[in-house]
């Protein structure tokens, strides 16, 4: 007897029983009209099923912890994943507040100028046309459009807003018309304003001929060119849009800080248009196509059955691409956030990868004896759609 009551101490000891327990088997042995094996038998029930019950116990939370654990971790996720798009989507608002703001208080500083009182008037100045073969616009402050006219002159009109000087406007245009240049120089025009605090608006008319190189750079100003035609064109402005339609060329490059890019009915080899904060809109007989945007909508239409390449990416927005139906097709579209639509019925390959933070979906077209198209869309946040153009090219 001495020995099961040392066993059921060695029990209550190792926590295999409760003391509770231990009291109620060792009354048992005690009772004389049970056996010492009858007690112990009792003794070794009793801790089998506590030790069974336990395991159940045990077998029973851990699936509802992992499960809690499961469910409370991809909540958190969710809510990490909502709150980074949520992130992403305040940065492009943040940018593009900034960059309205600091417009908002250059067209402010205009307006409102310390330095007095304002005249406006205008200057015109004529160039004969066979003597130039390319056009140099540099202006810090103001617009400046190309336009086709009749006739076998260049015209070079200026629309000037400046600040009054001595309260003597002949004393004003003096000052401006020695700061500004508008000079033939080696079969090129040079039109120059060194006036940071003056305002000039120019227009170009120029004959319907072809001219070999378009170079405009301003800085606070808007470009707008229409139905001419160019070998080489760059245009780049820090803060204004750059709109053209109806002109053709052979290689462009525009860009723009704070704009958006805007070219409609056009044709053209080689096209880089580029933008920080706004739109960029392409439609026309392209070839070659870079565009960009941080934080803008891309959209690149082509209708030239000799397009060989289309790339487009932003950041914070959607790219859409319009292609023809009748050229071969090889195409790669990326989007982290968004989705992909991919609206073209006849493609031959087709591979979809949808990873974590990255879809990518390929695909592949074959016209016989027609040529081949290259296309690459991505968007970090927005949508990337592709579909066939609705017109022809002419």
């Amino acid at each position: 007897m001495q020995n099961e009551r040392q066993r059921i101490l060695e029990l209550v000891e190792k926590g295999t029983i409760s003391a509770q327990e231990a009291i109620t088997l060792l009354e048992a042995l005690e009772q004389p009209s049970k056996s010492t094996q009858n007690v112990m038998n009792d003794v070794s029930k009793e801790t089998q099923s506590f030790s069974t019950e336990k395991e159940e116990s045990l077998f029973e939370e851990k699936p509802k912890d992992g499960d809690k654990k499961k469910d409370d971790f991809m909540k958190y996720f969710q809510d990490e994943m909502q709150d980074f798009r949520k992130d992403l989507t305040q940065i492009g608002s943040l940018f593009m507040d900034m960059m309205n703001t600091a417009v908002k208080k250059v067209k402010e500083f205009d307006v409102a100028s310390p330095f007095g009182d304002k005249i406006e008037f205008t200057h015109t100045e004529e160039v004969a046309a066979v003597n130039v073969d390319n056009i140099i616009a540099e202006l810090p402050n103001g617009n400046f459009s190309l336009e086709a006219s009749e006739g076998d002159t260049i015209q070079v009109v200026c629309k000037v807003k400046a600040p009054l000087m001595n309260d003597s406007e002949e004393e004003t245009r003096n000052h401006f018309l020695e700061q500004f240049v508008v000079k033939e120089d080696e079969r090129a025009l040079r039109i120059l304003s060194q006036l940071k605090l003056v305002q000039v608006n120019i227009k170009v008319l120029v004959p319907k001929e072809k001219l070999e190189k378009l170079s405009v750079r301003l800085m606070n100003g808007s470009v707008s060119l229409q139905d001419i035609e160019f070998e080489e064109l760059k245009v780049k402005t820090l803060n204004g849009a750059i709109k053209g339609t109806k002109f053709n060329f052979g290689k462009a490059e525009v860009d723009s800080s704070n704009g958006s890019i805007e070219l409609t009915n056009v044709r053209g080899k080689d096209l880089e248009a580029e933008t920080l904060n706004g739109r960029v809109y392409l439609d026309g007989a392209l070839d070659e196509v870079e565009a960009k945007s941080v934080n803008g909508h891309v959209v690149v239409t082509t209708c030239s059955t000799n397009s060989s390449k289309i790339k487009a990416q932003t950041v914070a927005g959607a790219v859409e691409l319009y292609v023809p139906r009748t050229i071969s097709l090889s195409g790669k579209v990326v989007t982290n956030f968004g989705k992909i639509d991919v609206g073209i019925q006849d493609v031959s390959k087709m591979e979809s990868t949808d990873q974590f933070l990255s879809k990518v979906i390929r695909f592949d077209k074959e016209v016989e004896n027609a040529n081949r198209l290259f296309i690459e869309g991505e968007s970090k946040t927005g949508a990337v759609l592709v579909r066939y153009t609705t017109t022809e090219e002419q």
